[in-house]
């Protein structure tokens, strides 16, 4: 068997230590980091996606991703974003148009 004494040479937490506490996540953090808010001056693109410049060449498939993933954030945001109103109106704008070109 083994002798007890023999946990006493492992130093302190080694053995039988408390888990780890992981940082607390909330949903509205993951929201906003699967659809963050576009910086403005880091790219072109960024600035495009900015100004919603980009709307125009999605199409219709990639569209509708991204108004599930702005409609996703709308939804678990406390405090969404000017712009994200913005983008969610101008989104479900172009998908509408585009849907009324397609039926006869």
């Amino acid at each position: 068997m083994s002798d007890p004494r023999a946990i006493r040479a492992y130093p302190p937490g080694v053995i039988n230590s408390a888990p780890r506490k992981r940082p607390v996540v909330t949903l509205a953090e993951l929201a906003r980091a699967a659809y963050p808010d576009p910086r403005v001056f880091d790219t072109a693109e960024s600035f495009a996606r900015a100004h919603h410049d980009d709307i125009a060449a999605l199409d219709l498939e990639t569209l509708d991703r991204e108004r599930f993933l702005a409609r996703q954030r709308w939804a678990n945001d406390p405090v969404p974003s000017e712009w994200l109103h913005e983008r969610l109106v101008r989104l479900d704008a172009e998908a509408e148009r585009r849907r009324r070109q397609v039926r006869p």
